[in-house]
């Protein structure tokens, strides 16, 4: 996981310590199991998503390819 700039102010990552943020960063702690992804690109492009969610974080795909991991409103 790549956290955003947001991440301190999320409601769920504020209370992460920084080992927990590291960890978060480092290790493969999340399981993803979805057929679909938004791209960063979208929330910027759709003002639906742009007005009313905020991204929290970031993952990518194997080669490369980054996707919306967290979102919050």
């Amino acid at each position: 996981m790549e956290f955003t700039d947001t991440w301190k102010n999320s409601i769920m990552y504020s209370d992460l310590s920084k080992k927990d943020k590291h960890d978060f960063e480092t290790m493969n702690l999340t399981y993803n199991s979805h057929d679909f992804a938004l791209a960063p690109e979208k929330f910027k492009t759709d003002n639906g998503l742009k007005e009313f969610w905020e991204i929290t974080s970031l993952s990518s795909v194997e080669n490369g390819t980054k996707y919306v991991s967290s979102y919050q409103a």
